[in-house]
């Protein structure tokens, strides 16, 4: 089995001015929107309107505010710069999240650091119209590209931009990956660090941190590995992984053949103890949603961090959310791992930014203290039945969508799987919710889950009479309906 230290970080930021011990994070709680941040002022490489800075709301962010540069009338030589002016680093590890919002010349930005004034500073800025991530040097106003990487990211969407750089030395990550890598020895000295963006680039900032580097050794990038019947599959600290949910043997038996005796489930449906057994395999159950991790499910996963054999394998259902959040906190509690690398690993994992107490939960979690009394850890938890029927509605879908990746016909590997009657199944399914509904949903949740089982059943009537074009429609309704309720009532 492949183990790898992560040394990325990604931090929920919250601005206002902190620094601890070699490192600066910038929170942002106390500021008010359409302000510049304390400490923080505009500045300008080149002439013409725009860099205009402010802290504005962002509700995809787990603060709730990012750091934007907001004017779109910036010509196309101009260099939009926000600085810390308290800050002062020559080595740094640096990581920021940006998100990338409009712009017709330019998109997207990134941080500057060793920054002497508005002409002098290095920037590594990642630009989603040219499909580039680049770093540059800019002396006396004039900008350099140093070294450039092809690469496409959606915009409007969060990613994450890392630099670290010591001495003549610059690495630069793109979404946790070495993209590039380069000397350099025009700036030797100590400047500020702060954010770039270009022309009409109109782009929101998060997550600022940074620290004192550790020595740069050799580093090996990793990323989610795919095994069979296991999806997602990637590292969280020594011996803590996570991944997807065992697809029956195939699986299971993966996870053997890998080394592991331990597995963790976070999901609310019910653990296949029996197959996991029959592979020699021991299951933990920890259900919890998607709004956060509860004090109690993280006193039993710290207890499960102390108590279990590794190496551990962590797994929700699909292996991007709740499993790498409950991993990292695992991590956290054996201290494998510090918080800048656990939220790292999130962003690594591919941990939808959507679910911000996922990220609040880790960012903030503390291990019970010596002695305290934790839960006892069960094989299977005691889930509600709304709940873990919820989660076999999850699995229909996943499904439904196997069938129609096949062309509307039992996928290859999984002969069994009759699209008629899975779509039917799946109707029955959200039947079945609907009249174990805990009571707390209002009126709306009751007529999104109705309008969901109705397109199920003529989905499954559209199957049977093999009109596959209509089929194709409906599943694209269902899936729409499902995605609004989740908005709602899961995210």
């Amino acid at each position: 089995m492949r183990f790898r230290n992560l040394l990325a970080f990604v931090v929920v930021m919250t601005w206002h001015s902190t620094v601890l011990g070699e490192s600066y994070q910038m929170l942002l709680r106390d500021d008010r929107t359409g302000d510049v941040p304390k400490g923080w002022v505009a500045a300008k490489t080149g002439s013409g309107s725009g860099s205009v800075w402010m802290v504005v709301s962002d509700a995809s962010v787990p603060s709730g505010k990012a750091l934007a540069q907001t004017s779109a009338e910036g010509p196309n030589g101009l260099f939009n710069l926000c600085v810390s002016e308290s800050t002062s680093f020559t080595d740094i590890d640096l990581v920021v999240a940006f998100k990338a919002i409009a712009g017709k010349l330019d998109r997207g930005g990134g941080p500057v650091w060793r920054y002497r004034d508005a002409k002098n500073y290095y920037v590594a800025r990642m630009n989603p119209l040219e499909d580039n991530f680049r770093v540059y040097k800019v002396v006396d106003g004039k900008r350099t590209q140093l070294d450039s990487a092809e690469v496409k990211v959606p915009p409007g969407e969060w990613h994450s931009i890392r630099v670290v750089h010591c001495g003549d030395h610059i690495r630069c990550y793109l979404d946790a990956k070495l993209m590039l890598d380069v000397h350099d020895k025009t700036f030797p000295c100590a400047g500020e660090v702060g954010l770039w963006t270009k022309a009409d680039a109109v782009t929101h900032f998060d997550g600022l941190q940074v620290k004192q580097p550790a020595a740069m050794a050799p580093e090996r990038i990793t990323v989610p590995k795919e095994y069979s019947g296991l999806r997602h599959v990637l590292e969280a600290g020594e011996g803590i992984w996570s991944g997807s949910e065992p697809e029956g043997g195939e699986g299971f038996g993966s996870l053997r053949k890998l080394g592991f005796t331990t597995i963790i489930s976070v999901d609310g449906a019910r653990p296949d103890v029996e197959t996991a057994a029959k592979h020699g395999l021991r299951y933990v159950h920890i259900p919890f949603g998607y709004n956060g991790i509860p004090a109690e499910a993280g006193a039993a996963l710290a207890k499960a961090a102390h108590d279990l054999k590794g190496p551990i394998y962590v797994h929700c259902h699909h292996g991007l959310h709740r499993g790498p959040a409950a991993a990292a906190v695992v991590c956290l509690a054996s201290g494998k791992v510090d918080h800048h690398q656990a939220l790292a690993f999130l962003a690594v994992a591919g941990t939808s930014r959507d679910y911000a107490g996922l990220w609040r939960d880790v960012g903030k979690y503390v291990p019970p203290a010596k002695g305290a009394k934790l839960p006892e850890l069960k094989e299977t938890a005691n889930v509600g039945s709304f709940t873990m029927q919820m989660a076999e509605i999850g699995r229909g879908l996943d499904r439904l969508k196997l069938c129609q990746d096949a062309g509307w016909q039992p996928p290859r590997k999984h002969p069994d799987l009759l699209p008629s009657r899975e779509a039917a199944m799946l109707r029955d399914a959200l039947l079945q919710a609907d009249t174990i509904r805990t009571g707390k949903e209002d009126t709306q949740f009751q007529k999104l889950l109705s309008n969901s089982s109705r397109l199920a059943g003529q989905l499954a009537e559209s199957l049977r009479a093999r009109q596959k074009e209509k089929a194709a429609a409906l599943s694209a309704q269902l899936n729409q309906s499902c995605t609004e309720c989740h908005k709602t009532y899961r995210d």
